[in-house]
């Protein structure tokens, strides 16, 4: 397979899951579809350079990541409560969580307990319930070990379950 097929097919498999990504941590459409496309053309220019990719996915979310962080620290986030202010209703993203916590739970304290994670914790979570990466998958993305990566996973799940209880009370 040429490199061009294979950018091709990959942007037909995950241009929607990059785009999802991006618009979770940016939360304006139009700043995540210039990141999605950013992010495929550094990974086209990544290949065209004759440079070795194991997993293309990976590599085009970590490129993603690195762009989001870029664009962060240019400008400030937005807080979950102006998102939902302006009409932002993340009801298909938050279906992989759920079911990866206890069905019972209504996403909007998910979402609420989600945003209270630290860092570390929420974007863990993130990459694996609403990106459906694997661990190995978020390792290669975030430069951590494997072990750590799953353990975050857990303490983030853990501790939405905890603010969740919490909150109940």
């Amino acid at each position: 397979m040429t490199n061009a097929e294979r950018f091709i097919e990959a942007y037909d498999k995950w241009a929607d899951a990059i785009f999802r990504f991006a618009y979770f941590r940016v939360y304006n459409r139009e700043s995540a579809k210039e990141l999605m496309q950013e992010a495929f053309c550094r990974a086209w220019q990544y290949m065209v350079d004759g440079k070795e990719i194991d997993n293309l996915r990976a590599l085009l979310y970590q490129i993603a990541r690195n762009l989001i962080i870029d664009q962060s620290r240019k400008k400030q986030a937005v807080s979950l409560d102006q998102m939902k202010e302006k009409g932002f209703e993340p009801s298909n993203i938050l279906d992989n969580i759920e079911k990866s916590l206890d069905h019972e739970m209504e996403w909007r304290a998910t979402m609420a307990g989600l945003g209270r994670l630290e860092p570390e914790y929420r974007e863990a979570v993130e990459l694996r319930y609403v990106a459906g990466l694997r661990p190995r998958e978020i390792a290669k993305i975030t430069g951590q070990n494997v072990n750590v990566v799953s353990v975050r996973i857990n303490r983030g799940v853990q501790k939405i379950k905890q603010y969740l209880a919490e909150d109940k009370k």
